[in-house]
């Protein structure tokens, strides 16, 4: 295994025997989440400035808000900014103008997350304004694939400079293209909707994500689950040999495998999968240079996406999910 993803496999390793040993009663999906994230900044976690930034969230969160559902998720992105307080009020703030445009939802959450991890100086309402046209339009064409959960992609594709005619041209082109060769809808087009995060040719992308696709088919490791997908699209935007980029999800994804209690959920070697994607990427990222941050940004989007599915249908179930190794 090159150096890099050992080295940042071992810190996500690391970062989840912290969390596990310093929040004994946080459930998997919090302390994966948060290990990730903290790998991603080449940090270990810290226990204490969690802690602290729960306080600072209980002082400024009132006890109704929609926010307290996820306030653990929201206090370990609040432990990785500089001034935590000042994060919380602009989330807050951001949220409110996001369910002016949208039904309250956890997801609305997700992009605002989005535009305070990302767009801190921008004009905030004009990328509400831009995303509640975009996501208009994705129910209009696509009313059965398109709910909730599309909000935080949405957000996603609003910060590109793209109009949002050209998004939707754009987003249908891809579907069309691929949808011969991926029979499930949904997951389509979440993949669409990620490729057109980048500014390549659709014949470029397209092509490289099948190669990704056929390549990993080949190995026989599984990426059959919603959210695989997203990934190998992600990864198709990566400037890389796509044989290179499966083989070091390969070595990754096996490192894992040798871990114990790493706790990643029922889902098996497909979340497995996952999260070997998810640090490849990163990792290749951070080595091409690439002065656009999306691709970090969706992975950590698409995490926190399936968390909040995950604690949606926990809720809907009014039962708990129980956790593999």
């Amino acid at each position: 295994m090159k150096k890099e993803l050992r080295e940042k496999t071992d810190l996500f390793i690391e970062n989840t025997k912290i969390f596990k040993s310093s929040f004994k009663w946080e459930g998997a999906p919090t302390f994966l989440l948060g290990s990730l994230l903290y790998a991603f900044k080449d940090k270990k976690v810290e226990a204490e400035k969690i802690k602290d930034c729960r306080k600072i969230f209980k002082e400024n969160v009132g006890f109704l808000s929609d926010l307290r559902l996820v306030a653990s998720d929201i206090s370990i992105k609040m432990s990785l900014e500089s001034d935590p307080k000042t994060y919380i009020e602009r989330l807050k703030q951001v949220y409110d103008k996001m369910d002016n445009k949208f039904f309250n939802s956890m997801y609305s959450l997700v992009a605002a997350m989005l535009i305070c991890d990302n767009y801190r100086e921008k004009d905030t309402d004009r990328l509400i304004e831009k995303n509640d046209k975009l996501f208009s339009l994705m129910k209009k064409r696509h009313p059965f694939l398109t709910g909730q959960e599309d909000i935080p992609l949405s957000m996603m594709l609003s910060f590109t400079d793209k109009t949002e005619e050209e998004i939707m041209q754009e987003v249908e082109t891809i579907y069309n293209t691929l949808s011969d060769e991926f029979k499930r809808k949904n997951e389509l087009q979440d993949l669409s909707h990620v490729l057109t995060l980048s500014n390549r040719s659709i014949d470029e992308k397209t092509k490289k994500v099948i190669e990704i696709y056929n390549i990993l088919q080949e190995k026989k490791k599984k990426i059959d689950k919603d959210y695989n997908l997203a990934l190998i699209g992600m990864l198709a935007l990566i400037d890389k040999d796509s044989r290179e980029i499966v083989e070091d999800v390969i070595e990754v994804d096996n490192y894992l495998g040798t871990q114990k209690g790493l706790g990643l959920w029922p889902y098996g070697k497909t979340t497995r999968m996952f999260f070997a994607s998810a640090i490849v990427l990163n990792v290749l990222d951070e080595a091409s240079n690439n002065s656009n941050a999306i691709p970090s940004a969706i992975v950590s989007t698409t995490m926190t996406r399936m968390i909040y599915e995950e604690i949606i249908s926990t809720f809907v179930l009014l039962d708990l999910v129980i956790l593999d190794d």
